[in-house]
């Protein structure tokens, strides 16, 4: 059934990301032929111009559509009148939680990779694919000594920006269910709530901090560590942190739709 709420979400929103996707792309290439032809030395130079606002235009629109349509499909499909139809669905509330926010990570994830391919056809030079592939076949075949760190190290990367993700999309989804439970003004305190949990979690993070700063044989441990290491154990303790958080987020954002919703 995920599999199901996944591909009618996908369907649902791929109409409104394609054409944002499309226009970035095609507008980086309209500027890349507009560099490369010289064309700002021309009477047509207000052509080149024109074009990098729409592109720079669509680079911004393209996350914050992004960002407005994690914030519509939960709230409408969910929180709205849409809710009765969703939830008489043979679906338990947390399938739609997971189903919402693998939805809207993918589709984060899809903006990021078209806007980094919409810089990579504007920057393009002959040879640049060559030369990269050159500097990755290079990486590999240094010694594991020499390597091994280095690819853990961006594994770990990898990991903590998806956790923080995770954080960001539930963290939207538990304020809009929190801010559900008021009959009146929910947007306002939805709002009310992210701001509440974020000073909340940063006053946890910040004693947890003073706390581990506290004890001297872990801090002489740490300092004895090389930087490379030193490195690998806070992007692991930050991974552990957001996981603890996502844990957290989820399992009220759960609780709220199945035993507290009001859609009245």
């Amino acid at each position: 059934m995920l599999g199901k709420l996944n591909k009618y979400e996908i369907k649902a929103t791929a109409r409104m990301f394609l054409p944002l996707y499309a226009g970035l792309l095609l507008f980086a290439l309209i500027n890349k032929i507009f560099i490369e032809i010289n064309l700002l030395k021309t009477k047509l130079a207000f052509l080149p111009a024109i074009s990098g606002m729409i592109y720079f235009f669509i680079i911004a629109a393209t996350f914050i559509v992004t960002l407005v349509v994690m914030i519509q499909r939960f709230y409408k499909n969910l929180l709205s009148d849409e809710g009765y139809l969703m939830f008489t669905l043979p679906v338990k509330p947390n399938r739609h939680i997971i189903s919402k926010m693998l939805v809207s990570i993918l589709w984060v994830v899809i903006s990021v990779i078209a806007a980094v391919l919409s810089v990579l056809i504007l920057g393009y030079q002959k040879g640049m694919l060559r030369d990269i592939g050159t500097l990755i076949t290079n990486f590999f075949k240094l010694p594991l000594e020499r390597s091994g760190p280095i690819l853990l190290t961006g594994i770990l990367f990898l990991f903590v920006i998806l956790a923080a993700m995770i954080v960001f999309v539930l963290q939207i989804y538990a304020s809009l269910s929190l801010g559900h439970l008021a009959g009146k003004h929910r947007i306002l305190l939805a709002f009310v709530a992210y701001l509440a949990i974020s000073m909340i979690w940063q006053i946890l993070m910040s004693v947890g901090m003073i706390l581990l700063s506290s004890i001297h044989p872990f801090m002489n441990w740490i300092n004895e560590l090389q930087s490379i290491h030193q490195v690998q154990l806070f992007m692991g303790g930050m991974l552990f942190v957001s996981l603890v958080q996502a844990v957290i987020l989820y399992i009220a954002t759960n609780v709220i739709l199945s035993k507290r919703l009001n859609l009245e």
